[in-house]
């Protein structure tokens, strides 16, 4: 097993020696500190929880006024006395096997230091990810907000792999547009609110040992929060959410808003949009538009805000658009937001965290979210209430579902198909081409060694007997009369000139000759260039197309 070694070097996954390993695991028969994991063991402490160790090896408690809240009553013998100061492991943590085989005995009552992080919470699971804090759906120019009006479904306690896990009706899984299940795991660090940070789409959260559905309630902005005042630090809460397919996302219909933007826009910002949207012939072609517009039109800049002075009779996008064209993520949210309720579409401002991939830490195989990590977004909602996120911000990338390579090969055939009817009108004529090129191939060879032999060029007399010989060849098999292989050029030309009426046989034999020559000659005989041409042309003319068709010539080699 893996150990510290002592004060010369440590490793992070000892579990045991003189030193501790900074990497965590799951404690069976001594835990010497909390931290957001997993575990079949818990220790007494007097921080939040939930989880309310009822142990009943004490005597009866001193009163003592207390904030009254919802927790998970656990049994003695899940409960481990130690009356020490315990230490707090708040950062991340790799996962592997919990149950370990014990090696050299254990040092009793090891004080252990407190391993301190920064990061509100940590996420495993894929990366980059949008989780939710908070909706808005009302702007007056200078402030968003919500209207408290969102319908909130009933919680329910389900089983799943022999875990509870609270569920609640959403959006249904699809095979286009969402084809995936995606689980994630958040550590609760130094995270002090009651909401839930939810990726979209989510379908249930699961809680170690929570049996109740009633730990859990909704916001009226509809984000699932906890049913006390903030969710107590090192919970470790499993989310299940449906993945969505940016690609198959073309061909659906997104909701529209009931009552459209009462703001008037800027003649300048309308003029942008209609140019923006312009060749958008979809609805979700219509959004990604407004996104790019805006993305490359503004800059990002964390410093910058929209100027008081002056401003207040001023819309915040028409400054942020046409005059400052930079300013932080909300302006872009905003923007984007006003821009699509302009055009009819429902949407939701988000505020929220953005899990970068560079705080991902291999070794835990977790990523870190920070303050720094708040972010503004836009959700839109298809017809069948699958929530899509649309990020114009520069710089931040929004995450599509992972397909499996069956998936991903009817996705390619799909947008195929797709493409294909949307091209039919040029598709069609370049298919009707090709098949009469493919059924006419034997002619179109034909044509094509004809114009070779007739471009002017400088040849040599070896190299244009060598053409017209290839000529003859490909003339008889499109008229059926195929040389077999074994059978010599000579007796196929011999053939040929029987069945030649005497008045062009002549041509012919001064023909064959050449064919010898040019064939089996090794000498360079100079022969007068013009004459040669002339039996070649004459022989063409003597075995053309049309005499074949009109008066078939019987070779004695016809094609079985």
């Amino acid at each position: 097993m893996p150990s510290s070694g002592g004060q010369a070097w440590s490793s992070p996954f000892a579990t045991s020696g003189v030193g501790d390993g900074e990497q965590m695991v799951s404690g069976t028969d001594d835990a010497k500190s909390f931290g957001p994991i997993d575990s079949g063991i818990f220790l007494e402490s007097e921080q939040p929880s939930i989880y309310d160790i009822f142990n009943d090896m004490y005597s009866e408690p001193t009163s003592r006024k207390r904030k009254v809240t919802r927790s998970i009553p656990l049994a003695p013998q899940d409960t481990k006395m130690n009356h020490q100061h315990l230490a707090r492991t708040e950062q991340a943590t790799r996962e592997f096997t919990a149950v370990r085989r014990p090696s050299a005995p254990k040092p009793k009552n090891l004080k252990l230091d407190t391993i301190r992080s920064d990061a509100l919470f940590y996420v495993s699971g894929r990366v980059p990810v949008h989780l939710a804090h908070e909706y808005y759906n009302c702007w007056d120019g200078q402030t968003l907000s919500h209207d408290g009006m969102a319908s909130l479904p009933q919680l329910a306690l389900s089983q799943a792999n022999n875990q509870n896990w609270v569920t609640w009706q959403g959006a249904t899984s699809s095979f286009d547009v969402t084809p995936t299940v995606e689980d994630r795991v958040l550590r609760m660090a130094r995270f002090q609110s009651a909401r839930v940070p939810s990726p979209a789409n989510m379908q249930a959260v699961h809680i170690d040992r929570i049996h109740s559905a009633a730990f859990f309630a909704w916001t009226p902005d509809r984000v699932l929060c906890f049913a006390r005042d903030q969710i107590p630090s090192l919970t470790v809460l499993h989310l299940r959410s449906l993945g969505v397919n940016r690609n198959a996302l073309d061909g659906q219909v997104f909701q529209r808003s009931a009552m459209p933007d009462g703001l008037p826009l800027d003649p300048g910002v309308t003029q942008l949009l209609k140019q923006w949207t312009r060749n958008a012939k979809t609805d979700w072609q219509t959004i990604q538009a407004v996104a790019q517009g805006i993305r490359q039109r503004c800059q990002l800049d964390p410093e910058r805000t929209i100027h008081s002075e002056g401003e207040c009779s001023r819309d915040v996008v028409q400054s942020f658009l046409m005059d400052q064209q930079s300013g932080q993520d909300y302006l872009f949210a905003i923007t984007t937001a006003r821009l699509l309720r302009q055009l009819g579409y429902r949407v939701q401002v988000v505020s929220g965290f953005y899990a970068q991939p560079q705080n991902y830490h291999p070794v835990a195989r977790q990523t870190a979210v920070y303050p720094e990590d708040i972010h503004f977004w836009v959700e839109v909602q298809t017809d069948k209430g699958v929530s899509v996120i649309v990020d114009a911000c520069p710089g931040y990338e929004v995450m599509s579902a992972e397909l499996s390579g069956w998936q991903k090969a009817v996705a390619c055939v799909q947008s195929l198909v797709g493409w294909t009817i949307a091209n039919q009108t040029i598709l069609l004529p370049m298919f009707a081409a090709w098949a009469l090129i493919v059924w006419w191939r034997q002619r179109v060879y034909v044509g094509f060694l004809t114009l070779l032999w007739a471009w002017p060029g400088k040849r040599t007399n070896r190299t244009l007997v060598r053409w017209t010989l290839t000529l003859l060849d490909a003339r008889c098999r499109l008229h059926k009369h195929i040389r077999p292989q074994h059978c010599p050029v000579e007796k196929w030309l011999d053939r040929l000139i029987e069945a030649t009426p005497s008045d062009h046989g002549h041509e012919l034999l001064v023909f064959r000759g050449l064919v010898q020559w040019a064939l089996y000659s090794p000498n360079t005989t100079a022969i007068d260039s013009h004459e040669v041409r002339r039996i070649c042309r004459q022989s063409l003319r003597t075995l053309s197309p049309r005499r074949f068709s009109s008066a078939p010539i019987a070779i004695g080699v016809p094609q079985q």
